[in-house]
């Protein structure tokens, strides 16, 4: 009879390490999930969107007059009065992601503003929740790399924020395209080039970056 209790026991331990397992495999999964993603393209001069936050919902607005590729934007939350002002806008809004990125426990939105020249650059600002409310904190641009030419892709995984970008070689000379990818072999391409890059032509590494609050700069990822 005791044999069997200790089985049992044995049994339901094994069972609780299991669901503990199994419950900090699923934290990690959600940690390093992809934030919801808000398309704000169509936030043209004249229109605004809202962006769900939790309880809360960010309305982004660009003013009627303005042109496409620059001026200013506003993002407001009534709920708790909050109203950025008038930002800069150098390009046209592209997405928000929300998340928390600040590690308070409070949704925080990411906005994406494209440039509308050849490289496309993005500019980052983040709405971010704080003891008295929220407040706007521009992110920097990504640091002087070598090769960079803008294009960058941007995200938020797992609470962070991620910038990333090809890079170029102006230098003609034989050498490997590491932009390249089977489906480029598909097409007739090959992984080698020897003339310098064009701007629809990258074949330098990619750099990912994430921002670092500690010292509010980027740092390139692993």
């Amino acid at each position: 009879m005791s044999g069997t209790k200790g089985t049992a026991i044995a049994i339901l331990c094994s069972l609780a390490v299991a669901a503990a397992w199994i419950a900090t495999r699923d934290a990690h999964a959600e940690r390093a999930a992809l934030a919801p993603k808000t398309d704000l393209r169509s936030v043209t001069p004249g229109l605004r969107t809202t962006v769900p936050m939790g309880d809360l919902e960010l309305a982004v607005s660009v003013p009627a007059g303005e042109g496409h590729t620059g001026g200013t934007f506003r993002a407001e939350i009534s709920q708790v009065g909050f109203d950025s002002g008038a930002l800069p806008r150098d390009g046209s809004l592209e997405a928000a992601w929300v998340d928390d990125v600040n590690e308070d426990g409070k949704p925080d939105a990411v906005l994406v503003v494209r440039g509308g020249g050849s490289g496309s650059y993005a500019s980052l600002v983040v709405v971010e929740s704080s003891a008295g409310g929220f407040v706007v904190r521009p992110l920097p641009t990504a640091p002087p790399t070598a090769g960079y030419m803008g294009h960058d892709e941007v995200l938020v995984r797992g609470g962070q924020i991620i910038r990333s970008f090809p890079t170029y070689v102006e230098r003609a000379g034989l050498r490997i395209d590491r932009q390249w990818n089977a489906v480029r072999g598909r097409d007739g391409e090959w992984p080698v080039k020897s003339d310098p890059d064009h701007n629809a032509g990258p074949s330098g590494k990619t750099v990912e970056l994430g921002f670092d609050r500690a010292t509010g700069s980027w740092r390139e990822l692993e």
